[in-house]
C-alpha cells in the first residue's frame, strides 16, 4: 500500500495571504471564528495543504477539490473531512487525515484504506509523569520508565504518535482509553501488540514512523502514519511547504 505524506511549516505560511481563497465557505467561516492567530494559522494551513495534495490527485485546482465535513454525533459541519465524490468514482476510496503541532502541518494521502497521521513536536513542554500513566499500558509505562530521564520525553512521544495514528486510522479518536491501546516500544518497529477493543487490528493495519526535519538546528517532529486496510507500507514524502509556498505568493502556479 502507497501512501503519500506532505509536510509544510506554518513558519512559511504566516505571509499566506491567497490561501483563504482556496477554502470553501464552511472552513472560511471556522477559519475566521478561530481566535488565537496561531491556531487559525494551523487551520488554514491544514486546510490548504489537504485541498494541494488532493487537487494534485483528481487533476483538478485546490478550490474545487469536493470536501465534507459532518459529524457523526450531531450532523454539524465539524466532522473529519473527507473526499464528496460520487459512488463508483475511481477516486471514491481515497482517505487523507491531517495533524499539526507547533510549527508543523502535515496530511497523508492514500487510496484504497482509511489512513491516521500523528506528529508532535519533540521540543515542546509536556509533563511526561502526568500524562504518561494516563495514556500508557502498564507495560508501556514500564517501558517508559526503564529509559533515562532526559530520554523519555521523546520515547513517550514516539509511543503516542503510534497510537493517536493508529486511534485516527480506525475513527475512534480519543473517545476509547488510549491505555487500553498497547504498541511497540521505540526501539522496534511501530506495530498494535494489543487491543482487546479491537482484536483483528494486528492483521489488518499496518504502520511507519515518519518523522520530519523542522528546521536548521531543530531536532526531528515524531511522526507516525497508520493504515487500516494494508499489511505493508511505502511511504513517500511531499514537499508540502514548496506546494503551498507557491499558492501563497502574489501570482499562481503555473
Amino acid at each position: 500500500m502507497s501512501v503519500g505524506v506532505w509536510w509544510a511549516s506554518l513558519r512559511d505560511a504566516r505571509a499566506a495571504a491567497r490561501l483563504p481563497a482556496l477554502l470553501d465557505p464552511v472552513e472560511r467561516a471556522r477559519h475566521e471564528a478561530i481566535a488565537r492567530a496561531d491556531d487559525q494559522g494551523r487551520f488554514l494551513l491544514g486546510c490548504a495543504l489537504s485541498r494541494i495534495a488532493l487537487g494534485e490527485l483528481l487533476g483538478v485546482s485546490p478550490a474545487e477539490v469536493p470536501l465534507r465535513r459532518v459529524c457523526p454525533r450531531c450532523g454539524g459541519p465539524h466532522g473529519k473531512p473527507r473526499l464528496a465524490v460520487p459512488h463508483g468514482s475511481p477516486f471514491a476510496g481515497v482517505d487523507f487525515s491531517v495533524t499539526h503541532s507547533g510549527d508543523v502541518v502535515g496530511v497523508a494521502v492514500v487510496h484504497g484504506a482509511v489512513v491516521g497521521l500523528d506528529v508532535e513536536e519533540a521540543g515542546a513542554a509536556l509533563d511526561v509523569d502526568t500524562v504518561a500513566p494516563v495514556a500508557l499500558s502498564d507495560a508501556e509505562f514500564a517501558a517508559l520508565n526503564a529509559h533515562p530521564p532526559a530520554e523519555r520525553t521523546s520515547a513517550f512521544l514516539r509511543v503516542w504518535t503510534r497510537k493517536e495514528a493508529v486511534l485516527k486510522a480506525l475513527g475512534v479518536g480519543l473517545t476509547v482509553p488510549p491505555r487500553r491501546l498497547e504498541v511497540s516500544v521505540p526501539t522496534r518497529p511501530p506495530t498494535v501488540l494489543a487491543w482487546p477493543d479491537r482484536p483483528t487490528a494486528p492483521r489488518d493495519l499496518a504502520m511507519a514512523d515518519v518523522d520530519v526535519v523542522t528546521g536548521p538546528g531543530r531536532p526531528p517532529a515524531i511522526a507516525t502514519v497508520a493504515v487500516a486496510g494494508a499489511t505493508a507500507l511505502r511511504v513517500h514524502h511531499r514537499d508540502g511547504t514548496a506546494a503551498v509556498t507557491a499558492y501563497a505568493g502574489s501570482t499562481p502556479p503555473p
